[in-house]
């Protein structure tokens, strides 16, 4: 196993923490099919599960530092972009027997590892020295959605939400 959550990755934000920890989990699930030689499907099904939940992840990340005001979003998000394509190509080559997993895998402990401390604390470093912190009654980052994802808004009573997808659950974290 290339990657494993250490105490080091963590930001103090616990939906970031928490969704960094699942990137992590996901990285050992791709780990586990290589070595367990599960099928290319099988392997195609979790590459898949990994890229659509970084997905989400960044989207997730890019609500936060909208929220708090944070002044290098649009710098962060482009890192996203660029980490997302590489990504989409890495899956790529190995659909067409251009590059292996364990390539991927190689990859994904590199820019995980690198982005969490280096691009990632930086946005906890701000909210440390004073930055804006998210209001508890909009925060869309606070939300945690189960089932399809949907455009989701709070009122600020906590009691309405509407959304786009189907069974849609939400929790207020923190």
């Amino acid at each position: 196993m290339y990657i494993h959550w250490e105490k080091e990755l963590e930001l103090g934000n616990d939906l970031i923490d928490t969704q960094h920890r699942i990137l992590v989990l996901l990285c050992r699930k791709l780990d586990i099919a290589i070595k367990s030689k599960e099928s290319e499907q099988t392997l195609r099904w979790v590459m898949l599960e990994l890229r659509k939940f970084t997905e989400f992840h960044f989207i997730s990340e890019e609500n936060l530092m909208h929220e708090i005001g944070y002044p290098g979003v649009d710098e962060h998000s482009l890192i996203h972009s660029d980490l997302l394509a590489q990504l989409d190509m890495a899956i790529a080559k190995i659909a067409h027997h251009k590059e292996f997993p364990d390539d991927l895998l190689f990859f994904l402990n590199k820019w995980l590892g690198y982005h969490i401390v280096h691009d990632d604390l930086k946005i906890a470093e701000f909210i440390d020295k004073g930055g804006q912190t998210p209001d508890r009654r909009t925060s869309l980052c606070r939300i945690l959605v189960v089932g399809q994802i949907g455009v989701v808004t709070w009122r600020r009573d906590f009691r309405a939400l509407s959304n786009t997808g189907t069974s849609m659950a939400c929790a207020v974290l923190g």
